[in-house]
């Protein structure tokens, strides 16, 4: 379906993301800076653990050798599925909540409607993070990271919570 390809298609983005960001290997730490200009954002990743679907964060590492997928908080090793990894994107909802690949977003515009909410997956589309309006095929730059702080909060993910996205 159309979450299950959006998830398969984010787990083969990140990994080319990260082999291209930085010198990752198997044995490097969990938290890495990525500097870019006079901004620098915090690299981590979380993923749902294989042995109890719990959710974890840190470091991207994957074995060559047995082909799978960690993620790493110090030198923890998670096994993790591989489809839920998503990478944290820098910026905040306006609860002060990190904001990851997968996350569900959820905004209400005008204050005179506020029960007509619009719901977004963040993801990563055409070189930076974007936000996918469901339904809509339509992708939205998520740069403005005080337009998001503002304007939008967590309300799940792809994973967890994929009948926000159903139409109402």
């Amino acid at each position: 379906d159309l979450w299950a390809n959006i998830a398969d298609g984010a787990a083969q983005r990140w990994t080319r993301r990260v082999t291209n960001e930085s010198s990752i290997t198997q044995h490097q730490t969990a938290v890495m800076v990525l500097r870019g200009g006079i901004d620098m954002r915090e690299i981590l990743f979380r993923g749902k653990r294989i042995e109890n679907g719990k959710w974890t964060y840190g470091g991207y590492c994957a074995s060559d050798f047995t082909g799978d997928t960690y993620v790493m908080a110090g030198l923890i090793f998670r096994l993790v599925d591989p489809s839920t990894v998503g990478q944290y994107t820098g910026l905040t909802d306006k609860n002060g909540k990190k904001i990851f690949e997968g996350d569900i977003v959820s905004t209400h515009f005008d204050d005179l409607f506020p029960d007509e909410e619009s719901r977004y997956v963040v993801l990563w589309h055409d070189n930076g993070w974007a936000i996918y309006y469901c339904g809509h095929n339509i992708y939205d730059p998520a740069d403005d990271s005080e337009h998001i702080s503002e304007f939008f909060s967590v309300i799940g993910n792809i994973y967890d919570n994929p009948e926000l996205l159903e139409e109402k």
